[in-house]
């Protein structure tokens, strides 16, 4: 008989009404070591909670009859680095990180990645930089001394990327610039088309947030990162090799160009589809972080 639940580890008191409404949900995160044949399945937050958990409800379906009825289980995680630490303490068994979180992740939990996201682009992306057209900026190095929107700092398309382009550009982008942080990627694109900013930082696909094509064409790209492979999905260490075959193969079964898969992957993230990955895969983002805290003397890069 499949099995198939929920459960939240965010301690919240709107999470826990919505676990008391759903009879299979779980209260907050599991103990670990825990003896069970439950998989959990880690992922943080772009949602709200009630939007994550319907929105992964059928993929969790499909994960469980793919592993032969085994009770699968969602974990919302705080951030990246609560999940690191459950893939290490064997609270969760599979977890859907972040390009440039996942090396810190690997490094702390010894998590290893076995698949990646595709979207329709593919399984990479890029950031870009953009500016209004008649905005008079036509390179990076001319946006010294203007104001500039960057997304959330864990972001790689809206924040790392395009901070380590001005950086290569010759600019300091903590001194340079009049940086500020929105939240979200159309939050950019508003205020750069309204001209609330002079230029701004968004995944490569954020302009389609303008409705208007005739809108979009008063935005310009300025310039575009390097490509970023999409998210991985890890592993916790010491997971059943069998298992995690499974897992891969089931993950790499979907296509959401098929309909019945298509409905499985919709409310995931726009997601297409997994593709196979190995670790040596997110060695030019180790590489993107260690140049980015020389560059700047930090010692520590945006994750």
């Amino acid at each position: 008989m499949r099995r198939f639940t929920l459960r939240l580890a965010l301690l919240v008191p709107a999470l826990a009404c919505l676990a008391a409404m759903r009879p299979s949900a779980g209260r907050g995160a599991p103990a670990p070591h825990e003896k069970r044949a439950v998989l959990r399945f880690g992922k943080i937050p772009a949602l709200n909670a009630r939007d994550m958990i319907s929105g992964h409800e059928r993929l969790m379906r499909y994960l469980s009859d793919r592993l032969g009825g085994r009770e699968v289980q969602f974990v919302l995680a705080p951030d990246y680095d609560q999940m690191a630490r459950y893939l290490k303490d064997g609270r969760i068994d599979v977890g859907w990180l972040g390009p440039l979180n996942y090396p810190k992740a690997h490094e702390a939990s010894g998590c290893e990645v076995i698949a990646r996201v595709r979207r329709a682009h593919g399984d990479s992306y890029r950031g870009i930089i953009i500016t209004r057209v008649d905005s008079g900026i036509r390179s990076l190095k001319e946006l010294k001394g203007h104001t500039f929107a960057f997304t959330e700092p864990s972001s790689a398309a809206g924040y790392f990327y395009p901070r380590l382009a001005l950086i290569e550009a010759g600019l300091n982008p903590d001194r340079d610039i009049k940086a500020r942080c929105l939240k979200g990627h159309d939050k950019v694109v508003y205020n750069v088309f309204l001209g609330e900013v002079a230029a701004g930082a968004v995944y490569d696909d954020a302009r389609e947030k303008l409705a208007d094509p005739a809108q979009r064409r008063r935005l310009v790209v300025l310039a575009k990162t390097k490509d970023i492979p999409n998210e991985p999905i890890v592993v916790r260490k010491g997971l059943d090799p069998a298992l995690v075959r499974n897992l891969k193969a089931a993950l790499l079964a979907l296509d959401g160009a098929r309909p019945e898969d298509k409905a499985i992957l919709d409310h995931t993230g726009n997601v297409a589809g997994f593709v196979a990955a190995r670790d040596s895969d997110y060695d030019q983002v180790r590489e993107d972080i260690r140049l980015y805290e020389s560059s700047l003397g930090t010692g520590k890069a945006a994750r």
